[in-house]
């Protein structure tokens, strides 16, 4: 046991190891309110995303006008969906 004059150790570094979550335990943790409210799941990571402004929604249309115009019956175009 320590005295009060002995030196106090100080913690190691946090573990920076990334937690990976499937794609059950992301909506899990979304239906408990433990996400914030726009969040992605990539490779198993969660990712905070900010919110769609006008300059997404016009990039999305040109895009999607651009693959209407150039794909010949080739591509399929649409909303952006959720993917899962």
């Amino acid at each position: 046991m320590g005295t009060a004059t002995d030196p106090i150790e100080a913690p190691g570094p946090p573990d920076e190891t990334p937690h990976r979550f499937t794609f059950d335990e992301f909506s899990r943790l979304g239906e408990f309110g433990m996400l914030p409210t726009r969040s992605e799941l990539v490779d198993g990571e969660v990712f905070d995303m900010s919110p769609k402004g006008d300059a997404h929604y016009f990039a999305a249309f040109a895009l999607q006008r651009q693959l209407i115009l150039a794909d010949r019956g080739r591509y399929i175009t649409g909303p952006e969906p959720t993917l899962r």
